[in-house]
């Protein structure tokens, strides 16, 4: 297959060659007819020239003649115009012979010294008839000499003329030969070009039964690549309601003894009084490890809920002074164990919404605020309304949040540089669950953090 490629490849690039010498050939043959053309323009005018001079020098010789043996100085006319026109018609002669130059010399050193042998010869027997009387120029006349002059002219002239056609045939010779050549370069040129057109067109039509082969196959292939695919998620969907449907029992089945154990170790704390400070240690640790864990499972709980769209939204009116006082009340108690202030402020306003729903938001909000702040440094919740929207703001004063991460913030299982300031564990849930939750009842989310100098997330919710 690369030898036949290489073999189109290089009769293109031949036909290519070809094509440009036969430019080049035309452009040489299309120049030399032009000068073939003026070339013989030139021997045409010397040809005509050349005989115009030989019949001036006719005319000087029969006007001489007739003068001589008539002694009627009418025949003398013909005689001084041939004169007068002999140079005019010698240097017309010269110009059309001017690039040859080998018919100049023989102009310039045979035909006009022999004109001008003829046109003294005349002008000599004029002077013997003025001299010695009209017998004596006839005898003159009548000598070889005067015939000799008349006839080396006429072959010089004869010979000139010859000379012109021969130039002329042999330049039309070459233009003939030329043009053959041309023709032949041209026939060869396109042949080329036409088989490589087609040894070109038959490769391509290979190529394309190979390609619509191919595409047959793909379609084949993908034919079946869909039908394993749909088969595939179908499993994974099937796989996945299975892990949804146990994740949901499993957590729901955990929060029932973590609650039972987070009650009895509230029983034990409150039946006797008097425990040493190392049992209360053990027992706070037990209920916060408790609590940790049904936060846990809360989110496990309400994650499972979004990915298979069974969020219930109750909407019913809120009283947000009232709710800003749970939560306040429900993180306390921790704020205080971590030494961190806790202010909440709100507008006393109804709005409708799922007060579990918000619930949900504002714990994770909150806890995330005290789970990464240190000691002395203030939480506040605070809910304002503008525009028939309230907003939400949770600010705390801790490390602040990479720029980097938080395109990140709310992805699930998210990990991020900082860390809890209390040991508490971290699902890497809670933001998803907010953000999730918020554009369930409508709102948006956002932060706004810099580093060393702590984070505010805003949740904005329509009042109505």
């Amino acid at each position: 297959m690369s030898r036949r490629k290489d073999k189109v490849f290089i009769m293109l690039i031949v036909s290519i060659g070809l094509s440009i010498v036969c430019s080049f050939v035309a452009y040489l043959s299309t120049r030399e007819k032009a000068e073939t053309q003026e070339l013989v323009i030139d021997t045409y005018q010397a040809i005509n020239a050349c005989e115009r001079l030989f019949s001036l020098v006719k005319d000087m010789e029969t006007g001489t003649h007739g003068y001589n043996i008539t002694s009627d100085s009418i025949f003398l006319e013909p005689f001084f115009e041939a004169i007068e026109r002999i140079p005019e018609e010698t240097e017309k002669l010269r110009m059309a012979v001017a690039s040859n130059d080998q018919q100049l010399r023989f102009l310039d050193k045979r035909i006009l010294p022999a004109v001008e042998n003829r046109k003294n010869a005349s002008i000599l027997s004029l002077r013997i008839h003025n001299a010695f009387g009209r017998d004596s120029a006839s005898h003159w006349v009548a000598m070889p000499i005067g015939k000799a002059h008349m006839d080396t002219v006429r072959l010089l002239v004869s010979t000139f003329v010859h000379n012109e056609q021969a130039t002329l045939a042999e330049r039309e010779a070459t233009l003939d030969r030329n043009s053959r050549i041309e023709e032949i370069v041209q026939f060869s040129s396109f042949g080329l070009i036409a088989l490589t057109c087609t040894l070109a067109f038959l490769r391509l039509s290979k190529e394309l039964r190979k390609i619509s082969h191919l595409v047959d196959r793909l379609e084949l292939a993908n034919e079946t690549l869909e039908e394993k695919v749909q088969m595939r998620t179908q499993q994974l969907s099937e796989a996945n309601a299975s892990k949804d449907h146990f994740l949901g029992v499993a957590s729901h089945d955990l929060k029932t003894p973590l609650a039972g154990m987070q009650g009895l170790v509230r029983l034990m704390k409150l039946e006797k009084k008097d425990r040493s400070e190392n049992d209360l240690d053990y027992l706070n640790y037990l209920e916060d490890a408790c609590q940790a864990m049904l936060n846990m499972i809360a989110n496990l709980l309400d994650i499972n809920r979004i990915d298979r769209k069974e969020v219930l939204f109750r909407k019913e009116p809120v009283a947000v002074k009232k709710l800003l006082g749970q939560i306040e009340q429900e993180f306390s108690a921790h704020a205080i164990k971590k030494g961190i202030p806790l202010h909440v402020s709100s507008d006393d306003v109804v709005i409708q919404t799922d007060p579990a729903n918000l619930v949900r938001i504002l714990e994770n909000l909150v806890s995330n605020a005290l789970k990464f702040s240190s000691r002395g440094q203030e939480v506040s919740l605070k809910a304002s309304v503008a525009d028939s929207h309230i907003t939400f703001d949770v600010l705390d004063h801790g490390p602040g949040i990479v720029p980097e991460e938080i395109p990140s913030l709310f992805t699930k299982f998210a990990r991020l540089s900082n860390k809890p300031t209390g040991g508490e564990g971290s699902s890497g849930l809670g933001l998803a669950i907010v953000k999730d939750l918020t554009e369930v009842a409508g709102g948006t989310l956002s932060v706004e953090s810099k580093r060393g100098q702590g984070s505010v997330f805003s949740v904005r919710l329509p009042v109505n």
